[in-house]
């Protein structure tokens, strides 16, 4: 094996022999790249993600968009990139989350922006532990009954709302936040929150200057 692919070979080898216990985070990054990207040098990718990004938790934790947009990552590496962010997130998800704490909802939130809805109504259980979640697209009758039959759960005692993808709130969240209290109202429930999780910023509306929505 010769050229780019022996040089595959030999950083996959190296791994699997001990070498890389000491790597540096290109090195780790290559290794990775090479397993995604088919006979393709990575290095310039690689270079150009930490040129953008600055260390590992940056690159995988970056958006798709934000991914795709250095050169040498196509779409398919981007979505590995954030499949690799999510498996390893899953895995280090702490036991417990005490959601009738914002900042712990925010984190739940964050936790799951991979997920792929624009929306989801995440159900809180007596502990203030997450237990189930619904996601959707669009705010219409069909995610408000979906939302609905979550908050029909034995178990469930709670929920909050998170939007992903934007960072502020909006008229049109005013609305939807209106909707769901009433529906919380009606199920004897409690709407703990609604939570926005932009790129790079995160926010709670009990943490907001529009938190007597969620009491009123």
């Amino acid at each position: 094996m010769q050229g780019r692919d022996g040089h595959r070979d030999r950083i996959r080898r190296a791994y699997l022999n001990g070498e890389y216990d000491d790597a540096d985070d290109a090195k780790i990054l290559e290794l990775f790249l090479s397993l995604v990207v088919p006979r393709k040098d990575v290095k310039p990718a690689v270079y150009a993600l930490f040129d953008r990004f600055e260390d590992l938790e940056g690159v995988f934790s970056a958006p798709v968009d934000d991914l795709m947009s250095v050169d040498g990552v196509g779409k398919s590496t981007a979505v590995a990139i954030k499949m690799f962010d999510y498996l390893m997130n899953c895995q280090e998800e702490p036991d417990e989350f005490d959601l009738n704490n914002y900042e712990d909802r925010i984190a739940y939130a964050e936790l799951n922006a991979s997920l792929g809805f624009r929306y989801y109504a995440f159900a809180v259980g007596h502990n203030a532990e997450p237990i189930d979640c619904v996601g959707f697209d669009e705010y219409n009758d069909d995610a408000m009954k979906r939302t609905m039959e979550l908050l029909t759960l034995q178990s469930c005692t709670g929920f909050f709302i998170a939007k992903y993808k934007e960072n502020e709130f909006l008229p049109d969240d005013i609305d939807m936040i209106a909707d769901f209290k009433a529906m919380s109202i009606e199920l004897n429930t409690v709407l703990l929150d609604y939570v926005t999780v932009g790129f790079g910023t995160s926010q709670s509306l009990w943490n907001s200057k529009y938190f007597r929505i969620l009491v009123v």
